[in-house]
């Protein structure tokens, strides 16, 4: 029971499953927490996370609570249109690759944080790849992504020639900001 248990979670759109009661407590709970892995990747290749994604925005339509929330719904409609690998998204809080991934997008987001705690706190959301990288004021928003591409790269998540969508803030004359662009961007 415990193994369809798992599967129907993650097709209903989980962010985490963990072991519970005799599995976790029992004589093999390493070898479970492999089995759970595998049930959960396979899962996953049964997901359509085109029509999870419609849903999900027909559901929320006209109830976005700001423009954040508007922005990320619309990351990962051009993630789908223009055939990106993957969502990169600049973030000091984690509110941004967390409202990304409520869309459940058919590609990895990948979240660029400042901190080890931001970092933390996205592990346990579905689809996210925290990457903790410094934000420098001087560095500016196109170092800071070129540095998290690059190591995107590096861990195989993209390649170059692929297509990703950034999504990242403005900052007005008092460092206050909301996520308020969106692009698409080769890889080089």
């Amino acid at each position: 029971a415990e193994a369809s248990d798992v599967a129907n979670s993650v097709l209903d759109g989980t962010d985490c499953v963990m072991l519970s009661g005799e599995t976790a407590a029992g004589s093999f709970p390493i070898e479970s927490a492999r089995m759970m892995v595998q049930i959960c990747r396979e899962a996953e290749k049964h997901m359509d996370f085109i029509l999870t994604y419609e849903r999900m925005a027909e559901a929320c339509k006209g109830s976005f609570r700001n423009a954040d929330e508007a922005i990320c719904n619309s990351a990962v409609r051009l993630a789908i249109d223009s055939g990106a690998s993957m969502i990169l998204a600049l973030t000091s809080t984690g509110f941004t690759p967390r409202h990304i991934a409520k869309f459940k997008p058919p590609v990895p987001i990948c979240a660029v944080a400042p901190t080890e705690e931001v970092c933390r706190g996205l592990a346990l959301v579905r689809g996210v790849v925290a990457l903790r990288t410094e934000f420098d004021q001087a560095d500016g928003t196109g170092t800071i992504i070129d540095r998290a591409v690059a190591e995107a790269k590096s861990f195989g998540i993209v390649s170059a020639g692929d297509t990703i969508v950034v999504v990242h803030r403005t900052l007005d004359d008092q460092g206050r900001g909301f996520t308020n662009l969106v692009r698409a961007m080769p890889v080089k």
